[in-house]
């Protein structure tokens, strides 16, 4: 082991501070900022909410965004998972109603617990209208990332 003598470690530790606050900062997962103004008003799940986030999905393209999955929970008797979506000029939370768990079944065995942030590579869902509500319907995924 070589040691220099001539170096000042008040000199380098600093420096290695800096580079260590920098990276971990850099790091943030969540950049996501939310500049829609129903986004922002509404809960997800809301009928509004719903609206809007079909009518801003459908105008991007469902394959212009990034997926990952936030929560599981139950209402009235049926199954649902909030996934976030992330694309371009846009950041939401969409509620999709579970029919058929597929490659899933993990998440749903375990009601969600542990998945928290997993990517949903190649989510595939449906949207449906009518004149009380806005349903995201999920159709499966190729994997779960986590």
């Amino acid at each position: 082991m070589i040691i220099c003598k001539n170096i000042s470690w008040r000199l380098i530790l600093p420096g290695m501070l800096i580079g260590v606050i920098l990276s971990v900062s850099s790091c943030r997962t969540n950049n996501c900022e939310n500049k829609n103004p129903v986004f922002n008003k509404f809960v997800a799940g809301s009928k509004e909410y719903q609206d809007e986030l079909a009518k801003q999905v459908q105008a991007v393209g469902l394959s212009n965004f990034t997926y990952s999955f936030e929560k599981y929970f139950q209402k009235d008797g049926k199954d649902f998972i909030v996934v976030s979506m992330k694309g371009p000029g846009l950041c939401a939370k969409g509620e999709m109603v579970v029919q058929n768990w597929g490659k899933m079944q993990g998440i749903n065995a375990a009601n969600g617990a542990g998945y928290r942030g997993a990517q949903l590579a190649g989510l595939r869902y449906e949207i449906t209208h009518d004149s009380l509500s806005t349903r995201f319907i999920y159709k499966g995924v190729e994997r779960v990332i986590d």
